[in-house]
């Protein structure tokens, strides 16, 4: 098992689901900033499960809380690695700016992330969505003060290891097709 988060863009009705983005052995900051805006815990699309595992939220402020953040990290004076992180974060903007991956939810899938650990899946989800719920109002209050000290001051353990490990916890990779593909 490869161990993934999965993120998908999704409409109810007519149901139509956009492959968006996987994250190998975390759920990044960006899967999470996408599904902040009203998240709700929801059945897979994926797995068979007796509790919901997904977690699902309004697309528009999902995606504005997003952007915001990954704007103001642009912003960094002191951006770890810029010049390798710029280009990706760029991208980034550029993927999730298209029509095309806009749609009223974003759907999360970390059921192969909750795997590795050793809660149930029902308290894995639950977990998750606390950390969602703390990561989304320190964005905001960060976006707020149009903060310059984003990775070094921040109170959320996510956005403070992000300075060192950005590429698996800010979650840059974006695309078409993902392993669990939908034709939708």
């Amino acid at each position: 098992m490869a161990n993934r988060s999965y993120l998908y863009a999704l409409d109810l009705e007519p149901q139509a689901v956009k492959d968006l983005s996987e994250n190998a052995y975390a759920v990044p900051i960006t899967h999470m900033l996408l599904v902040s805006d009203a998240p709700e815990r929801v059945d897979s699309m994926l797995w068979d499960c007796e509790h919901p595992i997904a977690i699902r939220g309004r697309g528009e402020g999902g995606y504005r809380r997003c952007v915001a953040l990954l704007e103001l990290l642009r912003a960094q004076p002191d951006l770890p690695d810029r010049e390798a992180i710029e280009p990706q974060l760029a991208a980034a903007l550029e993927f999730l700016a298209r029509p095309e991956n806009s749609r009223g939810y974003y759907h999360l899938e970390a059921g192969e992330i909750f795997g590795l650990g050793d809660l149930p899946l029902d308290t894995s989800t639950r977990h998750l969505l606390d950390t969602i719920g703390a990561l989304a109002a320190e964005v905001d209050a960060l976006v707020a003060a149009r903060s310059q000290a984003v990775l070094r001051d921040a109170k959320t353990w996510e956005l403070r290891e992000c300075a060192t490990q950005w590429p698996m916890l800010l979650g840059l990779f974006f695309s078409d097709v993902l392993y669990f593909h939908f034709e939708r």
